[in-house]
């Protein structure tokens, strides 16, 4: 056991909340770098005349979709499924891959895990 794990223990003693598990934390970054970079892909190709216009508003609204799941992630919400569903779903192209297959396999992580199956005032 590592000190800040020790000092961890300690904080869940005190205030009865659990530290956010590292993988946690770090699934919720790339959901937002995701969800960032498909929102600003979205919003530069709207006046693009090679993209269709359907196509880049999807981008956008999928990017913030991402953006707020991976907020909602970090705050505590269980929104894995939903993150992992809409994650998949963005994959069809390269680079969102890079950002969602991690943060899929990073928020199913058994500490991850344990920390979603506390009760919403213990996260």
């Amino acid at each position: 056991m590592t000190l800040a794990d020790m000092e961890a223990s300690h904080s869940e003693l005190r205030t009865g909340v659990v530290a956010r598990p590292s993988s946690v934390t770090a699934a919720a970054v790339l959901w937002i770098v995701l969800g960032v970079w498909l929102t600003v892909t979205g919003f530069g190709a709207l006046p693009i005349r090679q993209i269709p216009f359907g196509v880049a508003l999807v981008v956008l609204v999928a990017g913030l979709a991402v953006w707020w799941l991976g907020a909602a992630l970090k705050r505590g919400a269980d929104v894995r499924t939903a993150a992992a569903v809409l994650g998949l779903v963005t994959a069809v192209m390269v680079l969102p891959v890079v950002f969602a297959l991690p943060a899929i396999i990073l928020q199913y992580r058994p500490a991850s895990r344990r920390w979603f199956e506390l009760p919403p005032a213990q996260r």
